[in-house]
């Protein structure tokens, strides 16, 4: 009897065990289905702010004009919250990738 009653409890510890991991699976499946959309919204984010990381050196440089002559100094915030929200999204885009 023990044998039977240990045979029940093991397949009750296979079953549970069974699925927990098929819950898990379930899991780990679910970021995979939003991967396209978060890639895409990572480049999106990158594409953002690419524009002023390269326009600021090339500002200091005089190549271009500077953000603050085409801004002034009181709209340096456009571009700075374009870059900053660009960065954003990279962040979100790229998490767990």
């Amino acid at each position: 009897m023990s044998y039977s009653g240990e045979r029940t409890s093991n397949e009750a510890r296979l079953g549970a065990a069974l699925a927990t991991s098929t819950l898990k699976d379930e899991v780990r499946e679910q970021p995979a289905r939003f991967s396209r959309a978060r890639r895409y919204l990572g480049f999106l984010g990158v594409a953002m702010a690419t524009p002023f990381f390269v326009w600021l050196p090339l500002g200091f440089l005089e190549s271009v004009p500077s953000m603050a002559e085409v801004f002034g100094i009181a709209g340096l915030r456009i571009p700075a919250s374009f870059t900053i929200g660009g960065l954003l999204l990279a962040a979100i885009g790229f998490h767990e990738i």
